[in-house]
């Protein structure tokens, strides 16, 4: 799986910021990439979640994605940053852009922009005030978070050391806006289950759908003996609720979405938009054919009609009609008299 991975309205952005290795991790967090995954699902959902568990990277890279969100959000999308575990360094920045999440269980890293540099005192003088240059963007992207002020950050966070925040001490100083508070919880197994249907089951386990085999061994009670008569009640629906209990399992082994769908990669999304575009312009050239021609159609029925005018004798059939009554001759008047002779 791609470190840049989109399900439904979620984007994930595991790994260094800026860093494309397809061939050993299918890690591919580019500018690039970055921006047209974030761009391609705000197409499809006012809502965007973005999961960020980064080390840092790229300055250059980092800021053409915080700009893209932050573009987005000033369009009316609401775009939601979660920290999964450690945002440090250019991946704080970007935390920043969206509406911030944080749990008391990650954690946060701020300090000064760093670089390789080669070459005399005068190449690294001017090193020196390119980082200048470009801490000034970090500390602007900073205040703009938490409103403290350029010299005071740089005092604080600046000082040529790094700095870990924990989820309460980013919180207490106005890097999060929502402290997360994840417990795992596990439903309580139905004591009717083996009369339950599709639906009761379902409801139960429509959160969690992970469970552990020992859990649907006590819930059907395999391998315990029971009457005759309760192996003959509600067979078929047993049946069933095993039926359930086992595309749960699917869906979980699978990794399977709501929609039980297979979750697709940005560039499959893509691919698949562009076909769906394909097959739009087809629909929509295959209607002007079908207007066009229902319109020929009309077109030659009025021209029928006006022929039909021009020509009463003549039936729709194309036999020919004659509006004159038959006329009775002497011999018709003969005839008809014999039959009374």
């Amino acid at each position: 799986m791609r470190n840049v991975q989109v399900k439904k309205d979620q984007i994930f952005i595991y790994g260094v910021i800026g860093f494309d290795d397809e061939f050993l991790d299918k890690t591919n967090n580019t500018d690039y990439h970055l921006v047209q995954t974030i761009k391609s699902v705000a197409d499809r959902y006012n809502r965007i979640n973005i999961h960020i568990n980064s080390p840092g990277g790229s300055i250059v890279e980092g800021l053409a994605v915080y700009n893209t969100i932050q573009s987005l959000r000033q369009e009316g999308k609401e775009i939601h940053t979660y920290n999964d575990g450690l945002v440090a360094s250019m991946a704080s920045i970007i935390f920043f852009s969206g509406i911030t999440h944080m749990p008391k269980t990650a954690l946060m890293m701020l300090h000064r922009a760093s670089t390789i540099a080669i070459g005399n005192a005068n190449d690294f003088q001017e090193m020196i005030g390119m980082l200048e240059k470009f801490e000034e963007t970090l500390v602007a992207a900073i205040d703009d978070r938490i409103e403290m002020g350029a010299e005071a950050i740089k005092e604080k966070y600046f000082n040529g050391e790094d700095h870990y925040l924990t989820g309460e001490e980013a919180a207490e100083m106005g890097f999060v806006d929502h402290t997360e508070t994840y417990k795992a919880k596990t439903p309580a197994s139905p004591n009717n289950i083996m009369n339950s249907d599709f639906r009761t089951i379902l409801n139960i386990y429509e959160e969690k759908k992970t469970l552990s085999w020992d859990t649907v061994k006590d819930m059907f009670n395999f391998g315990k003996s029971t009457n005759t008569d309760n192996k003959n009640s509600n067979t078929m629906e047993k049946f069933k609720s095993a039926a359930m209990l086992i595309a749960l399992f699917a869906i979980d082994a699978f990794n399977l979405n709501e929609n039980g769908k297979a979750e697709l990669s940005p560039d499959e999304l893509m691919t698949i938009d562009n076909s769906l575009q394909e097959k739009d312009a087809e629909i929509e050239r295959l209607k002007n054919e079908t207007q066009e021609k229902d319109q020929q159609i009309e077109n030659l029925k009025q021209e029928k009609e006006a022929l039909e005018n021009k020509a009463p004798g003549k039936v729709n059939d194309g036999e020919e009609k004659d509006d004159d009554p038959p006329k009775w001759t002497q011999a018709n008047h003969i005839q008809e008299a014999k039959k009374y002779i």
